[in-house]
This record gives structure tokens, C-alpha cells and sequence, in this order.
């Protein structure tokens, strides 16, 4: 379902914003969780060129558990929150040091979760409380791969242009 996390919601803070009901704890369940390398070492994966990652508010487990992964991938586009949608989770700046210790750099957002207090008119200056972090390779790894692994230099240009990111 919608706003599934790991994490509970920050209901003080959902509440002052309208529309943002479908987020509030409805039940618990338990369930399994397994790191991502552990899932690429069970299915014999070598490996991943780009990681797709909307886990609500847990990326930086997912990161953790998937350091493999994230190593071998030339990009990766991220769910992040710039408010506490979820208590206790990494927000886009703890997010943002993280991948950049990986070796990769924030090129643009997408996907903005944009929304007004309750009571207040909506404007193209609304709250930004969520969205897509489309991070690359940084370009000092990138530019020796043209000698070095000009089939990973592909992939990049690829996954760029997929997601209209032609700079």
C-alpha cells in the first residue's frame, strides 16, 4: 500500500497538511527484510548498473545493506524526504553526504511532493516535503572510464538520458 515504511509516520507534523491522511498508521504488520546484496548473492546477480530506490524513509538502510550494489552502480535515482515524513528517518542532506562518500553527486529532483498548511492557499512556493534525487557518478570516477570501462561510461550516458538528463 501507499506510504508502506518500516518506519512510523510523523502524524504531529501529516496532520497540518492536507491530503496527507493515506499516511497515517492504519496497522502493523511484521515482516522479513533482507539486505540487497544478500538478495544478489541468493539470485547469483553480478551485479547492477542503476538502483531505483522508494523505500519511505529507510534509503540509508537499504544503502547499508546493499553496499555491493551500490558500488557497481553508475546511478541512482532515491526517494528522499526534506521533512520528518517518518520518525526517526535520514533526511535529503543526511541522504546527500552518504552518496556522496559513495562516489556520486546529486544531479537534479524530480517528482516534487510540494504541500500548503492546512488553511492556506496553495502557491508555486508550497513546502517541499519530498522527491526523486537522481544522483550519477561523479565525473572524476567517470572520465577514466573511457579507457578504463567504456561499457560502464554507456550505461551512464544511458541512464542519463533516460531521465532527460542530457548534461
Amino acid at each position: 500500500p501507499m506510504c508502506s515504511s518500516l518506519l512510523p509516520p510523523n502524524e504531529k507534523l501529516l496532520r497540518r497538511y492536507p491530503e496527507l491522511e493515506v499516511a497515517y498508521l492504519s496497522h502493523t504488520i511484521e515482516v522479513d527484510v533482507v539486505a540487497l546484496d544478500q538478495v544478489l548473492e541468493e539470485e547469483g546477480l553480478d551485479g547492477v548498473d542503476f538502483l531505483k530506490i522508494d523505500v519511505q524513509g529507510a534509503a540509508l538502510e537499504v544503502f547499508e545493506g546493499g553496499q555491493r550494489a551500490l558500488r557497481d552502480a553508475v546511478g541512482v535515482c532515491v526517494e528522499v524526504e526534506f521533512v520528518e515524513v517518518y520518525k526517526g528517518q535520514p533526511l535529503q542532506g543526511e541522504v546527500d553526504v552518504y552518496m556522496r562518500r559513495a562516489g556520486f553527486n546529486v544531479h537534479s529532483f524530480f517528482t516534487l511532493g510540494l504541500r500548503r498548511l492546512a488553511g492556506t492557499a496553495a502557491s508555486d512556493r508550497d513546502q517541499l516535503m519530498w522527491a526523486d534525487g537522481l544522483f550519477f557518478r561523479s565525473g572524476e570516477e567517470w572520465e577514466g572510464w573511457k579507457t578504463t570501462a567504456p561499457e560502464r561510461l554507456l550505461k551512464l550516458a544511458v541512464f542519463a538520458c533516460l531521465y532527460g538528463a542530457y548534461d
